[in-house]
């Protein structure tokens, strides 16, 4: 290299170190990205057997008898004979193992999850639903070891017959917010082996599922409505077990009659018969024509009523004669 007007150049060993530096640095790089990548793909490989895991609890459950004891004839129908597969494959995988008695165990390929409703997965498996027992067909190999079921990671204890699979469960509650009310999603639980899934809400007379979250996990979530009414909130776990709960949010005045077209309470002063709606003002107005005196008893109205206004009915559909379609309002007397 020549250097000229007293400029001082790179020399041929300070390039070479550079370029090894540089190597060094790129191989530790890519080693870092291998291993992340690998890592990655192992708990890929572990979730789709507590999926596959939680499925099989499932059937484990579904197969019982009255008398709680396991229907084999049910057992045996689902999934293939072994025999669909190479014995010798079958052998090395049971002897990795050190699994003897095989006669339990049935093959799921992919057309008996699919069968089955179980989507998304990526392996076969060699499952005992007698024993609980799910053995990856294909394995995963990390720092030569040969993963194949949920036993050989540290977390994971061995079961076999029956156990508390545990179900879905949560907690709603509500908040008024300025523009509405926030429904909170809390203290989520699934099922056994199965660490997330989805939420979704609807109105009760709605058939439409709106999803909150797709991959929801035992965590706690919110979502916001705008208008009050019943909704029903589901909690999906990703072996297809799931949770059902109402929630209702009522506005500023409207009505909170549960027992529409039933006047509650026994006419004592203690206990004064309840109208809460304007479903239970005609029935009690029909009771009062019928004959009934309601002497010496003691009738609440437990807010205004209001013919014309949708929040003063349980169902707003409901149909009311012409003659009564005055607007009732609650004073010191009670009526007028």
């Amino acid at each position: 290299m020549r250097c000229t007007n007293g400029e001082k150049g790179i020399t041929l060993i300070a390039l070479t170190i550079t370029i090894i530096v540089l190597l060094i640095l790129a191989s530790i790089a890519t080693y870092t990205g291998l291993s992340t990548i690998k890592s990655s793909k192992l708990t890929r490989f572990k979730q789709e057997l507590e999926i596959m895991q939680a499925h099989v609890d499932k059937l484990y459950e579904e197969c019982k008898n009255s008398d709680g004891t396991l229907d084999m004839d049910k057992v045996n129908a689902i999934g293939k004979d072994l025999t669909n597969l190479d014995i010798e494959e079958i052998n090395n995988i049971f002897d990795s193992l050190n699994i003897d008695n095989t006669d339990d165990y049935r093959y799921f390929d992919k057309e008996t999850l699919e069968s089955l409703g179980i989507t998304g997965l990526d392996d076969e498996y060699l499952v005992s639903i007698k024993d609980r027992n799910v053995i990856s067909r294909y394995g995963f190999e990390n720092d030569g070891i040969m993963y194949r079921n949920l036993y050989q990671f540290p977390d994971k204890e061995r079961i076999s017959g029956d156990i508390n699979r545990g179900d879905v469960s949560f907690l709603l509650d509500f908040q008024k917010v300025s523009d509405g009310w926030n429904i909170n999603v809390t203290n989520i639980k699934f099922s056994k082996y199965v660490g997330k899934g989805n939420i979704k809400y609807k109105k009760s007379d709605s058939y439409d599922w709106i999803t909150v979250e797709e991959n929801a996990k035992q965590s706690d979530y919110s979502f916001k409505v705008t208008s009050s009414g019943k909704y029903i909130v589901k909690v999906t776990d990703a072996a297809g077990i799931s949770a059902e709960q109402e929630i209702t949010i009522r506005g500023e005045g409207e009505v909170t009659d549960e027992t529409p077209w039933e006047i509650i309470g026994d006419g004592t002063e203690d206990n004064p018969y309840l109208i809460q709606s304007i479903e239970d003002l005609v029935v009690f107005s029909n009771s009062v024509n019928e004959g009934n005196k309601y002497r010496d008893k003691y009738v609440k109205l437990e807010r205004t009523l209001d013919f014309n206004s949708n929040s003063s009915y349980c169902n707003p559909n409901t149909k009311v004669s012409e003659k009564t379609n005055r607007i009732i309002k609650e004073d010191s007397t009670g009526f007028r």
